[in-house]
């Protein structure tokens, strides 16, 4: 089996914070992401393995499980190893999800409450007397609490999450429009969901109203124009953005917002951003060069 170094995968020091290793993984995911990330750097293999690295690095419990186990051998990311030397019978490939085997290996044998899949929150939970040999759970079984954390797009559309109860896995279907600190309750697994939702690269949510920035050239700020951009459903707007227009300028649409559950939706808030060119042509470098003299006189 093939060992995984989160640390090494999202950058940071083994005695990195919460905080540090949360920028990290949001500066990685933003470079990764199969749908939003740039062109020449998407992947979603380097994404799910950095959703993999944050899963467990950002939970203290699986945290610190992993760094006992790490503690146990000089291994190196990528470094193989045999998992029954260190007490682990392992079916590869057969964890049914989206992680690898090394991780299925420590957190998905462990009979607790977790979830998994790319962007997942969880944390584990161990069961009383109550829980059956197979899987099942009687009467006296507590009722497991768990977190799921799912991005603003995520928790528009609609998702599923994976989790590890007991010895099987079960699917947790969270619906369109779910608002953060909601709660998701599958009364015949004896399981209690919440549901946490974080900013993406492209929506962030501010007192249940959606937010997301817009692109325009430098001319467009200047002179004026009709900017088009597609929200959060897909749908095209033309926003009217007036001559002498700043940088983090906002404008507010009505009803083009987040839909919750009930069908209500709200407001959208777009802040403007200036999009400077990153390599200008020889003619726009001659433009802004003649804009730099007027300036200068």
């Amino acid at each position: 089996m093939e060992y995984k170094d989160y640390y090494q995968i999202l950058g940071v020091d083994k005695k990195a914070s919460k905080d540090e290793i949360k920028k990290a993984y949001r500066k990685l995911v933003k470079k990764y992401h199969p749908d939003t990330g740039d062109e020449s750097t998407r992947s979603k293999e380097k994404f799910q393995e950095v959703s993999e690295a944050y899963e467990v690095l950002k939970d203290d419990e699986k945290r610190k499980k992993y760094d006992a186990f790490g503690a146990g051998g000089n291994f190196g990311n990528g470094a193989h190893f045999d998992p029954s030397q260190y007490g682990y019978k392992v079916e590869y490939g057969g964890g049914g999800t989206d992680f690898s085997d090394f991780f299925n290996m420590i957190f998905g044998s462990s009979g607790g409450f977790g979830f998994n899949g790319a962007g997942a929150g969880g944390r584990a939970y161990g069961y009383s007397a109550g829980a059956d040999p197979f899987g099942g759970y009687t009467a006296q079984q507590p009722e497991a609490q768990g977190e799921a954390e799912i991005s603003v797009l995520e928790a528009y559309n609609g998702t599923e999450r994976m989790m590890q109860a007991g010895s099987r896995q079960i699917k947790v279907k969270i619906p369109a429009g779910i608002k953060d600190g909601e709660k998701i309750r599958i009364k015949s697994e004896h399981v209690c969901v919440k549901i946490k939702v974080t900013d993406d690269p492209t929506y962030k949510l501010v007192d249940e109203v959606l937010h997301m920035d817009v692109k325009i050239q430098p001319y467009e700020a200047v002179l004026g124009g009709k900017v088009a951009f597609n929200t959060i459903d897909g749908s095209a707007i033309s926003l009217n953005v007036k001559a002498g227009t700043q940088a983090g300028q906002k404008f507010k649409i009505p009803r083009k917002g987040y839909k919750d559950r009930k069908g209500n939706v709200g407001d959208l808030i777009v802040s403007v951003v200036i999009d400077v060119p990153k390599s200008p042509s020889e003619e726009e470098i001659k433009l802004y060069k003649e804009l730099q003299k007027l300036h200068s006189v």
